[in-house]
């Protein structure tokens, strides 16, 4: 005696004993027609991202994959040492830019809330507001927004070719700024 299962387009799922020829002919009855199973076709929803960018389809950056990648780096102990250890808000502030153009992607963009939950998670707290200001006062010489900074929208941050330089050197230790 043969057994069969069967899912039904409800999702009742049916176990089937008997003759191969009796389960053949259960299976037809209950088999959808073709155009019902192209309806039933999973659709891929979103577009293929490349997988070196750690972006998901919302926009949000996957700030757990961009700390794996700082610590993972061969540069962390000076990080570290360098930048986290110290006080410089402006150095701590483009780390998070200067791992995301340097390991992920030179357009991967971050926001001021971003950048807090990247900082918190080694340690270093600083307020999203303030990181908002200094990224707009102090740190602009360094970064490039995407947007004129206003209440209650978000301004995607990128490290500008004179902040890359500027970062390379503070984390060489030669900081002369």
């Amino acid at each position: 005696m043969a057994k069969a299962s069967l899912t039904l387009p409800d999702g009742t799922r049916v176990i089937v004993e008997g003759s191969p020829e009796e389960i053949q002919k259960i299976i037809s009855l209950h088999r959808p027609a073709s155009s019902e199973v192209e309806q039933t076709k999973p659709r891929i929803k979103g577009r293929i991202r490349k997988k070196k960018e750690k972006v998901s389809e919302k926009g949000e950056v996957d700030l757990q994959s961009l700390v794996n990648t700082t610590k993972s780096s061969k540069e962390f102990d000076q990080i570290e040492t360098n930048i986290l250890d110290r006080s410089s808000v402006v150095d701590r502030l483009l780390l998070p830019l200067y791992i995301a153009h340097e390991y992920v992607s030179e357009q991967l963009a971050l926001t001021s809330g971003e950048i807090a939950k990247f900082l918190s998670q080694f340690g270093v707290h600083i307020a999203q507001p303030n990181i908002a200001k200094n990224l707009s006062s102090t740190a602009s010489r360094y970064v490039i927004g995407d947007t004129i900074r206003e209440k209650g929208k978000p301004v995607r941050y990128r490290i500008s070719r004179k902040g890359l330089a500027y970062m390379k050197t503070v984390i060489k230790g030669k900081s002369d700024e």
